[in-house]
């Protein structure tokens, strides 16, 4: 152990008026002599959090990562001086706190010449304790008790002047909330130093209450055009309607209307007179100014995606729509180009995992005219209908294709973090699935059964969703939390047909906390349930709870974390004495293909640690994660047989114009799950009918050499039955091989 000492606090009371508590940046480079900091710690702080005087100083501890690592993350030393600077700093954050009769000192510790160990040690004392607190200026009871929770200072307490601040602050924001635009707030205190007691005032002038009176528009066309909107329409989309009560929120709501409609370059809103009529009640005339851009926006974007290969989008734009506040947009998207039929020019271009995909063979498109209006007024919410046409296909699981569809929405906010959506859709559609998904997930194990499962059939969900927000940002949050709820509903009164009837559950949530810098901990859960409704038959395929991929569980491909079925590309005979069976060559001697099922419940949890290095923080961002989850089919004991699964990895994301470049990569240690096999085309035939082979069935197979009149052959019939799930395949024998690699762009959660 090294030695220890102690710094006088020489000239530390008369720093206290020369220095602001906020701390100056301390440096991230040791000069020669000037020792890292290891650990900065405090004791005595009875009163004040550590973490709090932590953000006061100006002497930092090398990062956890640093100090593990020894070559990453952030280095901080000890520049000279510092100590008596954080002394003094900490000492005028204890007066303010109400503790004026507060020392500090420090002790340094040298484990060796390099590093340095600090401790601040308090001595608190006696505080200044409040004693009264009266509020003066405010006769009306209705806005005393609302200006009541804004006092943050409670008699019996320390006499925190960061507190009588806050409260000052609170009291004008809801004066001016409550029309009241004039207003101003001070506080005082009278201190009696011996007794350390003191009696605390809020004053407060409310001037007069303000109404709207006059809203003068004044509107401006691009380029000095004439304006697509005239005045009264944009007077309208404020909401202030005169003689209704004029406070900042009001202001806020009105700015934040017309700046929704997406048409206007610049907008001002303020107050232009106050008049005083004879009731006493003031009222304020408003003054609003648009400049309104180009009315239409055309964007075009290309690019490359893993399971997408080339793919285009396209939109137009038209604010302003037939002279409304409305936004009208045509959309034209398209995916899968140069694999996808009639587009397929190209499928050795495309990733590997698209070419073995049976629904990426054709065109995925997406063709909509979206009609949407602004919120107007601070009640309203935001209006859209739209008409599409789609095709979309999910990896490996199935191919959705929409004929035509129509779907409306009102969305809503609530305060500043709280928002609602209701959504209705309608479509008529047509989902196409694996044989043997069919057969292992709804027993329809022949063409004739398989077909009213792949039929089009109307479709109508309704969607109810609240989303609560207290992040820092929507496309990289770095603090804060957010949750989201959603229910779905699909009975047949909704245009939905009888036999495909479904109601669901989904909802998340995400937490992000800062704990060095440049590093962010970031937290997400999220889960959902789906059940059929009476009277129906089975959950669509596009409704169905699927995980695995670039924003889910990491170690696994899109959509393959959960039950699954096998394709089997070849089967033995087995004579098993008067039956002949068909079962699968062992996994280690042949090639299979894995479908996914999906599931009725599933759940998905992820951990990041994303660090961004000094220098470059801008540019790149590493992040170590752990993604865990798990797919269930609720009610079906013979297919719901897969494990928890956790995936570690590591990753990089580079930034781009268009969003954060992803590439994540993780180790997968687990065996595919067991399921069941099949086999839809036999040896020595085109087409066949679908087979169960996984090893150990004993459906029996008959009628082998058979042909017709025209001399071909006839498939042979198998015995209907359980296809039972001993179908193993083994697990990857490389380390390498139990890697997964992806590439996306944006953040995974």
């Amino acid at each position: 152990m090294g030695p220890r000492h102690r710094v006088p606090l020489v000239l530390a009371s008369s720093l206290l008026l020369a220095l602001p508590v906020q701390p100056m940046a301390q440096s991230s480079t040791c000069h020669p002599g000037v020792p890292e900091v290891e650990r900065v710690s405090f004791s005595g702080n009875l009163s004040i959090p550590t973490r709090s005087l932590a953000d006061v100083i100006e002497t930092k501890p090398s990062s956890g990562t640093r100090r593990l690592t020894r070559f990453f993350g952030d280095r901080h030393c000890l520049p000279p001086g510092a100590l008596l600077r954080d002394v003094a700093r900490l000492m005028l954050y204890y007066r303010r706190a109400g503790y004026p009769r507060v020392a500090v000192d420090t002790v340094v510790d040298h484990p060796n010449a390099e590093r340095v160990r600090v401790l601040f040690t308090v001595r608190e004392n006696a505080p200044i304790l409040v004693d009264s607190i009266a509020l003066r200026g405010v006769i009306d009871s209705a806005l005393r008790a609302q200006l009541g929770p804004d006092i943050k200072l409670s008699p019996g307490h320390p006499l925190d002047r960061f507190l009588l601040e806050t409260s000052t602050s609170s009291m004008l924001i809801t004066l001016r909330r409550a029309g009241y635009l004039t207003a101003t707030a001070r506080h005082r205190e009278v201190i009696d130093s011996t007794a350390l007691r003191s009696s605390v005032s809020f004053e407060v002038a409310t001037g007069p209450r303000l109404h709207v009176g006059e809203v003068r528009v004044t509107t401006r066309g691009p380029d000095d055009e004439t304006p697509i909107l005239p005045p009264g329409k944009v007077r309208r989309l404020t909401g202030l309607k005169p003689g209704a009560i004029l406070g900042s929120q009001e202001l806020a709501d009105a700015r934040r209307d017309l700046d929704a409609v997406g048409l206007f370059e610049q907008v001002s809103i303020s107050l232009d007179t106050i008049r005083d009529p004879p009731n006493g009640e003031a009222v304020a005339d408003v003054s609003v100014n648009t400049q309104e851009g180009p009315p239409n926006q055309v964007r075009l974007a290309a690019g490359y995606a893993t399971l997408d290969c080339f793919r285009l989008q396209t939109r137009h734009q038209r604010s302003g729509f037939m002279r409304t506040t409305g936004q009208m947009e045509v959309t034209a998207n398209f995916s899968k180009i140069g694999i996808g039929d009639p587009l397929d020019f190209a499928p050795g271009l495309c990733s590997s995992e698209v070419r073995a995909d049976p629904y990426s063979r054709q065109l995925n498109y997406y063709l909509a005219g979206t009609y949407t209006v602004a919120r107007a007024g601070r009640h309203a919410g935001a209006r859209s209908i739209s008409l599409y046409s789609e095709r979309r296909s999910e990896y490996l699981a199935f191919l959705k294709t929409t004929y035509i569809g129509a779907s409306a929405s009102v969305g809503r906010y609530f305060g500043r973090n709280w928002s609602a959506t209701t959504a209705y859709d309608l479509s008529y559609a047509k989902t196409q699935a694996e044989p043997a998904v069919l057969c292992a997930t709804f027993s329809a194990c022949i063409e004739a059964d398989r077909e009213q499962f792949t039929e089009a059939l109307p479709f109508g969900l309704l969607t109810l969703g609240v989303t609560y927000d207290r992040t820092d940002g929507s496309l990289d949050p770095t603090r804060g939390y957010n949750a989201r709820f959603q229910f779905r509903i699909a009975p047949s009164w909704l245009g939905t047909a009888p036999r495909q009837q479904v109601m669901g559950v989904r909802a998340g949530t995400s937490a992000y906390f800062p704990i060095a810098t440049g590093t962010v901990l970031a937290a997400r859960l999220q889960g959902g349930a789906v059940r059929v409704l009476p009277g129906a038959d089975f959950i669509p395929q596009g409704e169905r709870i699927f995980a695995g991929g670039a924003t889910s569980v990491r170690g696994y491909r899109q959509n393959e974390v959960g039950p699954r079925v096998y394709l089997a590309d070849s089967v033995r005979t087995i004579v098993s004495g008067p039956d002949t069976l068909l079962w699968a060559f062992p996994p280690d001697s042949t090639g299979w293909r894995a479908v996914p099922t999906g599931g009725n419940a599933g759940a998905v949890a992820n951990l990041e640690l994303r660090y961004r290095p000094a220098g470059i923080a801008s540019l790149l961002q590493f992040v170590a994660f752990l993604d865990a989850g798990k797919i269930w089919v609720l009610g079906d004991a013979d297919i719901n047989n897969t494990p928890f699964v956790v995936t570690p990895g590591l990753g990089a994301r580079a930034s781009t114009p268009i969003g954060p470049l992803r590439f994540d990569i993780a180790y997968n240690r687990y065996a595919p799950p067991t399921g069941p096999a099949y086999r839809d085309t036999s040896v020595g035939l085109e087409t066949a009918p679908l087979y169960c082979v996984s090893v150990g069935n004993t459906l029996p197979v008959t009628g082998f050499g058979r042909v017709d009149a025209q001399g071909n052959p006839i498939p042979p019939v198998q015995a209907e039955g359980p296809c039972p799930s001993t179908f193993n395949p083994s697990r990857p024998r490389g380390f390498f091989d139990r890697l997964t690699l992806t590439f996306s762009i944006g953040q995974a959660f």
